[in-house]
């Protein structure tokens, strides 16, 4: 994002001391940083975005003034797997951040309806769907070459392999794991498919040790950080989005801009987009046997499967342009006068 913005000629400042994980003294460095670079600059419009982003975001913003904060909600981590203490704190800080910002925008209608009977939320939160253009997709053959480029190994596939595939931080919350069991366990797709991650994170080495012991290292292929790894979604033939936990499924989306088949966790915002047995497969999440189950079903009917693909491409053409994000998203951006100072 970085890269894009400054190549859009917008300046940028740069909290280095912003982490992902919770840490004391570097949360208080970038909360006392955003508070004197927000007095210093005087916005009008002040966007936060994830859940620690957002709270120091919009808490810092009361104290220095802003008019007009928004906060985006990709998602709640309350949803994730964790101890019943941490999501009661999560839920009351998410609240918080509601109430210190002026507008809380929801990627999805799931999203929204979790915080509908929240004390002081409902007249503050919108659902703005996410919005997708085509990414410039490459052709199959060419999106298959770079990606062999990237991964000599795959010149070891046969042309009549299956390539399934994802996009996604190698993370627990992307459920890629799943995968990899539910192709262990079966002899069928051990020869007939493989697997391909677009995407690097904390969990490559365990997952290279997780798929040495499945005996799947023929099936599996970790493909690191791809810059605008949707061009290359023709490389494949069924899209697969095993997560845990998933807010909008903005990879849902690319996928069917990609018109292609897709199975999908039963989680979050995904089954906002793919409905099952129209627009794609779901399945219960973290669930190896089902997911087994789907894929065998996807490719004894690939073409019921490409219908569904195309089904998809439709209804995120209709219902998920990224035009209507910007317009919606701008709306709100003017829906307050600028600063008099």
């Amino acid at each position: 994002m970085v890269t894009q913005l400054k190549e859009s000629g917008v300046p940028i400042h740069q909290l280095d001391s912003l982490k992902r994980n919770i840490h004391l003294y570097s949360d208080l460095k970038t909360f006392i940083e955003l508070l004197v670079y927000l007095r210093k600059t005087k916005p009008d419009i002040l966007h936060v975005n994830s859940s620690k982003a957002g709270g120091l975001g919009a808490l810092a913003g009361r104290m220095a003034g802003v008019n007009n904060i928004i906060f985006t909600a990709h998602g709640w981590a309350f949803n994730e797997n964790r101890p019943k203490w941490q999501k009661v704190l999560i839920k009351l800080l998410s609240w918080v951040t509601i109430l210190l910002s002026h507008t809380t925008i929801a990627v999805s209608d799931v999203i929204y309806k979790q915080i509908l009977g929240w004390y002081f939320t409902k007249n503050k939160t919108v659902t703005i769907r996410l919005g997708v253009n085509n990414p410039g997709f490459l052709t199959r053959n060419d999106s298959r070459d770079f990606l062999t480029e990237m991964n000599p190994s795959l010149k070891k596939v046969s042309n009549d392999t299956l390539w399934l595939g994802t996009i996604g931080e190698l993370h627990h919350i992307k459920g890629h794991r799943y995968v990899f069991e539910a192709i262990a366990g079966s002899e069928m797709l051990r020869e007939k498919v493989i697997f391909i991650i677009m995407g690097n994170g904390e969990l490559r080495e365990d997952y290279k040790k997780r798929i040495k012991e499945l005996h799947i290292e023929a099936n599996i292929f970790l493909m690191g950080h791809i810059q605008n790894a949707a061009k290359y979604l023709q490389a494949l033939d069924v899209f697969i989005l095993p997560s845990l936990s998933e807010a909008g499924a903005y990879v849902a989306h690319e996928a069917g801009m990609a018109k292609l088949p897709v199975i999908a966790s039963n989680v979050g915002g995904i089954p906002c987009v793919i409905k099952d047995g129209e627009t794609g497969y779901l399945v219960p999440s973290k669930d190896p046997v089902a997911l087994r189950n789907k894929i065998q079903k996807v490719i004894n009917n690939m073409e019921t499967s490409k219908q569904q693909g195309v089904a998809l491409h439709n209804y995120v053409k209709k219902n998920c342009t990224k035009e209507q994000m910007v317009q919606q998203t701008m709306q709100l951006y003017s829906d307050v006068k600028p600063s008099s100072s």
